[in-house]
């Protein structure tokens, strides 16, 4: 038994003001299995940990070896910004849902992440970024990726890569997402904004970091519009666009004919990306030349959303989530379990979805999905600038 593990539970019980049997019922624990744990007759089981360090409201890895776990590295989408200037900002916001993941491992609700689809570098980051792309189409449903609400997506997304997607509306101004991963997490942490084609896309880039292995390095830039000279960014915006906007499928819809402007603001309507963006694809599977790209790479979302019937209702759907923070639903559907069968208190729903413990008192059921608090955030529609 570590003697050190030891004073500092008994540091934490002190600092609570409660006796051992006051504080061993809270836990719950038998008074006098805290007895033995704490003059090192036996050992503290995970969940027993876990409990000590929710109620203290330290870290498991505080109470085991004296230290705070910190991330290690992340990768993190920016424009305008350079995101050094922010770096212990983006960490803490971080911070949060990976001390989540490491209460639900020492509780045994998290197991070993599977491995991620094996691609060969090969020094160029549009092979790179492409052959990702169709590893991991292989992997998900396209019927999801391209018919389903972004919603559906998330979910989809989390269950095949078993990567937690969150959004919030505390990133610095100017950071769109970031991403980072270790042995027992792989997370996207996306900003609330109104933008919704942006935040599809920035979702698609942080998630090509992930599958590369990315965001265990730390990654900072300072990106303007297509000038970005990071191999790893480049290859997760090539990744972006081959993932949201597959080669076939788009072949398919175009159909060998002329793409006119009418046939432009459907493709953009079926992948829900930019006109910016859907321009530069078709540039880049040679659909359309030059001169074309600029004429269309002209249009607003707002254009191809009027000239598309019913595309009203689904941009404002996409709009509600785009700008609502949530947390991971797997991650809520886990700690919500433990709410349910008494293993846990609220307060690490609380803590993770800012909801407060009436709220999961009137919403328990065993199929919620992510839970949103609407922001007021803005943003533009400039995918393309993060195109090469």
């Amino acid at each position: 038994m570590d003697t050190g593990m030891a004073d500092r539970v008994r540091a934490v019980i002190a600092r609570s003001e409660l006796s051992n049997r006051d504080f061993a019922s809270s836990i719950p624990m038998d008074d006098d299995k805290l007895s033995k744990s704490l003059n090192g007759k036996r050992r503290f089981s995970s969940f027993e940990l876990a409990r000590v360090a929710e109620i203290a409201g330290v870290s498991v890895d505080w109470l085991t070896t004296g230290t705070t776990s910190h991330l290690v590295g992340m990768a993190a989408r920016a424009f305008g910004v350079e995101t050094s200037a922010h770096d212990d900002e983006i960490k803490a916001v971080a911070q949060k849902y990976v001390d989540a993941v490491d209460v639900l491992v020492e509780v045994g609700r998290r197991s070993v992440l599977p491995p991620l689809p094996k691609v060969s570098a090969t020094g160029s980051f549009v092979a790179e970024g492409q052959r990702m792309a169709s590893a991991a189409l292989k992997k998900v449903d396209v019927n999801v990726l391209l018919g389903s609400s972004t919603v559906d997506l998330l979910s989809h997304l989390e269950d095949v890569f078993h990567v937690d997607i969150a959004s919030t509306s505390a990133l610095p101004l100017g950071i769109d997402g970031l991403s980072f991963q270790n042995d027992r997490i792989r997370l996207v942490l996306l900003s609330a904004t109104e933008n919704w084609t942006r935040k599809r896309f920035t979702m698609a880039h942080e998630l090509g970091h992930i599958l590369w292995g990315d965001a265990s390095e730390v990654l900072t830039e300072t990106l303007s519009p297509g000038a970005s000279e990071n191999h790893q960014e480049k290859r997760a915006n090539q990744f972006a666009a081959a993932f949201l906007m597959p080669e076939r499928a788009v072949q398919d819809e175009v159909g060998g004919k002329k793409i006119t402007d009418t046939k432009f603001h459907r493709l953009v309507a079926k992948f829900r990306v930019s006109p910016s963006a859907m321009a530069a694809r078709l540039k880049k599977l040679g659909l359309i030349d030059q001169q074309r790209y600029f004429e269309l790479r002209a249009y607003r979302t707002r254009d191809s959303i009027e000239a598309v019937d019913g595309m009203k209702r689904r941009e404002i759907e996409e709009m509600t989530i785009a700008q609502a923070s949530w947390a991971p639903a797997h991650m809520v559907s886990d700690f919500l379990a433990l709410y349910r069968a008494g293993d846990i208190s609220s307060k690490p729903l609380v803590n993770l979805t800012g909801q407060p413990a009436a709220t999961w008192r009137e919403l328990l059921n065993d199929k919620l999905g992510p839970v949103a608090v609407l922001n007021d955030t803005h943003g533009d529609d400039t995918e393309e600038m993060f195109l090469p």
